[in-house]
């Protein structure tokens, strides 16, 4: 399948987990594929309507700049929700209408120090809705499809997968700038640091060292079910 073919789909838990994978969505869309992210919960601060407008206006200027298109879901944020069946379909509903070739989503263990349950939430509800979708199931709206390639966010043990995310460095800045993720642009998340700026490597993120530590290559990270050729390089 051609890269101009291919649809890729980051679908996290929040803004932030989707912008941690800015780099390889850049990266994907400048080889002419396609790419959407999908945050699947609101966040605690809804409420204040002015800052959601904002934050969601800051969003979707942040991925038109990555040249992908940008959704929220309406899970609730902070652990307020359920893996359940309610969520399983609802995702199952965007996968079929999405359609994407490869997803990305939050891994089973956490990332962070502190567990943070939608993590959990997100990788499950992600995991069992991929096989509700392919399936003829009761309650779930639109045509069966299954997504081949599902990969998880890595933190560079042996046996993940890295991305070469060389050469966006400029876009991915520009996005991170328009959500104001300052965070990111130190190096947290998997985003490149500010020009010459320290590069603090995290996870799903790391760097390639050339002569006297220059920097090589960006590289993003990722680990999938089994050993597949199909995630574009």
């Amino acid at each position: 399948m051609s890269d101009e073919s291919r649809h890729l789909l980051v679908i996290m838990p929040h803004t932030g987990e989707c912008w941690s994978c800015a780099a390889t969505v850049a990266k994907h869309v400048q080889r002419g594929g396609r790419a959407t992210m999908v945050a699947m919960c609101s966040a605690a601060w809804k409420a204040d309507s002015d800052y959601w407008t904002e934050h969601m206006d800051n969003c979707t200027r942040g991925a038109e700049i990555l040249g992908c298109a940008f959704e929220v879901m309406d899970f609730a944020a902070s652990g307020a929700w359920e893996p359940d069946w309610a969520a399983i379909s609802a995702v199952a509903e965007l996968l079929r209408r999405l359609r994407p070739d490869i997803a990305v989503t939050m891994p089973a263990e956490s990332m962070y120090e502190q567990p943070h349950r939608d993590h959990a939430n997100c990788h499950q509800v992600v995991y069992y809705a991929r096989d509700a979708a392919a399936r003829v199931l009761p309650g779930i709206a639109g045509e069966p499809f299954f997504v081949n390639d599902v990969y998880f966010l890595g933190d560079g043990t042996p046996g993940d997968i890295f991305i070469d995310v060389s050469g966006v460095e400029d876009i991915v800045r520009q996005s991170h700038e328009t959500m104001a993720y300052h965070r990111l642009l130190e190096g947290v998340h998997g985003a490149l640091p500010a020009p010459g700026g320290s590069l603090k490597l995290g996870v799903n993120y790391q760097r390639r060292a050339g002569p006297e530590g220059t920097v090589q290559a960006y590289r993003s990270c990722y680990y999938c079910e089994k050993t597949l050729d199909a995630f574009p390089e």
